[in-house]
This record gives structure tokens, sequence and C-alpha cells, in this order.
């Protein structure tokens, strides 16, 4: 009877272990956190959480696996980023940012960036001390120059298209996540 009783022990204390060995392989294939994700791309863009502004992380399936989609910015870049679950940088792309403080002065017959730029701010009823940067670009679509500007409040991102004769043609602007 005593070797039964003992021999049910052993057996309970093999299976209790095996469940807790289970238990450890989960922990490790659990998959990243936001913040692991964010310091993956701060370390490969070499800033700090306190210099950058975090547009969007996003966690994403795609082609089988799940991936992570990061967007930020700083006061000259914006950089897009996806990062599989074992941390490796599957894209990374930096494009330049215009900042309000430097527009440029010239146009093509018609407003300058710093007009646009006001333009949208009253429309947005906003002034420039409450944005954090800006994207201005020139564009030729539809037969017509325009001015693309994509700005950035502390709660929401804007998206304008402004004729050269300074009407507003698109206007965007949505709560950032």
């Amino acid at each position: 009877m005593k070797k039964q009783i003992l021999g049910l022990f052993l057996l309970s204390l093999l299976l209790l272990s095996a469940c807790g060995l289970k238990n450890v392989d989960e922990h490790s294939s659990q998959s990243l956190n936001d913040t692991e994700v964010l310091n993956i791309v701060l370390k490969d863009i070499d800033r700090h959480e306190e210099d950058i502004v975090i547009k969007r992380i996003k966690k994403d399936f795609e082609n089988g696996n799940n991936v992570y989609d990061i967007e930020l910015y700083d006061e000259s870049f914006e950089y897009d980023y996806e990062i599989d679950e074992a941390g490796k940088i599957l894209k990374s792309e930096k494009e330049a940012l215009k900042t309000t403080h430097n527009p440029k002065e010239t146009s093509q017959d018609g407003i300058t960036e710093k007009e646009a730029l006001k333009i949208v701010l009253e429309h947005a009823n906003l002034n420039e001390n409450d944005i954090s940067l800006v994207k201005i670009e020139k564009d030729y679509d539809d037969g017509q120059y325009t001015y693309e500007l994509d700005f950035y409040t502390k709660d929401h991102e804007y998206e304008y298209e402004v004729t050269l004769e300074g009407g507003i043609i698109k206007s965007e602007h949505e709560k950032r996540k």
C-alpha cells in the first residue's frame, strides 16, 4: 500500500514538473510588448524616448507571421519600421521633415509655403506654437500645383492640400493613437 501511494506521489510530481516546463516554453515564445519594440527602434536610430513622438505602434499579421508596425518622428525625420516577433528589423524607412522654422519663401506664381501654413492653421483653429513639426511639399496633381501639408499636435494628425491661390482642396485630421 505504501508503495502504491509513493508511486502515485512520484507520478503526480512528474506530471506537475512537466506542466511547469510547458509554461516555461510558452513564456519564452511570447511576443514582444510595445516598450520592447520601441526600444529596438530607438537603439537603431540612436535616439531617446523623450526625443521622439510616437505616431503608431501596431501589431499586424502578415504572410503568416506577427509583425509590429511602428511610426514615430523627431524634429527632423519621420521613421517607419516593421519588426518581427523575434525583434528583427524587417523594414526601416527614414524621411526628412521640413520644420515650420525655415519654410521656403519662394513660390511659382502663387502663395508661399509660409502663407499656405498660415491658411491651414487658421482653418484648423491652431497657431504655430500648437504644432511640433510640419512637412510641406509642393506637388503637381490634376493639372495644378499644390502644397501638401502634414503636421501634428499632441493629440491629432492633420493633412491638408492647398492650391497656390490659397484654396483648401483637402482637409483631414484624426486623433493620434
